[in-house]
């Protein structure tokens, strides 16, 4: 994947973390910028 991918990631709202991709993708999900990938800023619950 490119893009910016920073782990662990943690959720300005709720402050859940993902440590791994796996979680990363479980929890927070990926969207795509400008032909690159980055993760979402806030977890799937708070969105």
């Amino acid at each position: 994947m490119a893009g910016k991918i920073k782990l662990p990631h943690k959720c300005p709202k709720c402050g859940v973390i993902a440590k791994t991709e796996p979680e990363l993708e479980k929890i927070f999900g990926y969207r795509t910028l400008n032909g690159g990938v980055s993760n979402q800023s806030q977890c799937k619950k708070c969105r």
